[in-house]
């Protein structure tokens, strides 16, 4: 599971994946499921955080997903 968690305001909401390619997909989309500027709490692989990943908002992790996908 790839589970991400956000804030939207003050508000801290979910989203969780099956793996990081799906999210990298959905993002992609007309329509992706989640703005790139919002601030992240925490992003977690098989419940453990995201290796290499530093990143703070959705926008950085969707570019370090892609650079890391074609590695």
């Amino acid at each position: 599971m790839f589970v991400i968690k956000y804030y939207v305001g003050n508000s801290l909401q979910t989203l969780t994946y099956k793996d990081t390619a799906e999210y990298v997909a959905r993002q992609q989309l007309e329509v992706p499921d989640v703005e790139d500027y919002y601030r992240l709490e925490s992003v977690t692989l098989a419940g453990a955080d995201l290796p290499g990943f530093t990143g703070k908002t959705t926008g950085e992790l969707f570019d370090f997903l892609l650079a890391n996908e074609k590695k």
